[in-house]
């Protein structure tokens, strides 16, 4: 007769390889496992301007459009 390993949570018969090395079946490891760890929440990156904020070491609001345009 085979050997029959069981599993040792529920008591079902163990096929699976890694099922008869841990001891028990793969619904009981399941549910025994521990949670995944949470993804940490991104906080937003300051984002570059996409625009000049300076001309020539002038603010934009002090500079004239016409020359520029």
């Amino acid at each position: 007769m085979p050997d029959v390993r069981r599993c040792s949570v529920c008591g079902r018969r163990l096929t699976g390889q890694a099922s008869r090395r841990l001891g028990i079946g793969p619904v009981c490891a399941r549910n025994t496992r521990q949670a995944q760890p949470v993804r940490p929440v991104r906080l937003p990156v300051p984002q570059q301007p996409l625009l000049p904020t300076h001309i020539n070491g002038r603010p934009v609001t002090d500079v004239p459009a016409g020359p520029l345009l």
